[in-house]
């Protein structure tokens, strides 16, 4: 049936949409994708609908092509949320700007799995329940799996197959790539406070959510950052609005204070021990290019 294109539009209580990029060739998970990006609602919790009276279409099979389904170029496509499925938690479209009150971080674990466990108390207003770091993973793999051409070898740098076994992999740390996914995923923009040059990272900056969250990052680690007023009866908020900017100079000094402190690791310098074979290591690029030789993954910091 050739690569022929497939023009569909994305029906739900909001209005229609025109779905595009797709093709006959497209895969199911490429649809599914498409649809969150349109609708927010996230791909586990998708009902979607075609004919008339409409019929929920099975697509479990994310790498079905889209030719083996019923769908005509010019068909309405009909998106549902299933919220009895237990969606990802959701941020509200506004909170409230701060008022007053003192920024500090939160301490998480140093298990590798700190920026999913910082990102989960903050999307859960600080009470994330045990396993959430694992969920992340989970979503960030189904993300990248569904859109290999978007997240290919030249991005991921390694094939999109390797990629998602290596984040499903505790020992795996999140960065950069990680957070743009969880971005566009949850609609929330999350800004990098970063202790060492005093700088802020904003992921999501240029598609104008209405939210932020902020962690913070010693050059390996990340806490997640909370803003307490004063008042015990008022939970600390951990979501702020994107039109309102006096957090991020809060964020700024709290920043400014850890690195009078030192409480940073200078990744170019930071020295590490080998837990395998007791090499000692200077860096962050001494100890990636020791791990690619020897496949020893156990590193223990020794200090500056």
């Amino acid at each position: 049936m050739g690569d022929r294109r497939l023009y569909l539009r994305c029906q739900t209580k909001n209005g229609r949409k025109p779905i595009e990029d797709l093709s006959l060739n497209s895969t199911v998970g490429s649809l599914l994708h498409k649809l969150f990006e349109l609708t927010g609602i996230p791909v586990e919790s998708q009902v979607i609908k075609h004919g008339y009276p409409p019929k929920i279409i099975d697509l479990s099979d994310r790498n079905a092509l889209l030719q083996s389904l019923p769908f005509r170029s010019g068909d309405n496509v009909l998106v549902e949320e299933n919220l009895s499925a237990g969606p990802a938690k959701r941020l509200p479209r506004s909170v409230k700007s701060p008022i007053g009150g003192r920024l500090r971080k939160l301490s998480v674990d140093a298990d590798n799995s700190c920026l999913f466990t910082s990102i989960s108390l903050l999307l859960e207003e600080g009470d994330a329940a045990p396993g959430r770091a694992v969920e992340l993973r989970k979503l960030i793999a189904s993300v990248v799996s569904n859109d290999p051409s978007t997240y290919n070898a030249a991005f991921l740098g390694r094939d999109n197959d390797e990629y998602c076994a290596w984040i499903l992999s505790d020992e795996s740390w999140g960065g950069a790539i990680e957070i743009s996914i969880l971005s566009k995923f949850y609609g929330v923009e999350i800004d990098v406070v970063d202790i060492q040059s005093c700088s802020i990272s904003r992921f999501g900056e240029s598609d104008n959510y209405p939210n932020r969250l902020l962690v913070l990052y010693s050059g390996i680690h990340y806490d997640p950052l909370v803003l307490e007023t004063g008042d015990p009866s008022q939970p600390a908020q951990t979501v702020f609005p994107t039109t309102d900017d006096t957090v991020l100079a809060k964020a700024l000094s709290l920043a400014e204070e850890e690195r009078r402190q030192k409480q940073y690791t200078d990744l170019a310098r930071f020295r590490l021990r080998c837990l395998d074979c007791n090499t000692g290591l200077t860096g962050e690029a001494e100890a990636q290019y020791h791990a690619s030789k020897t496949g020893h993954k156990n590193f223990e910091e020794v200090g500056m």
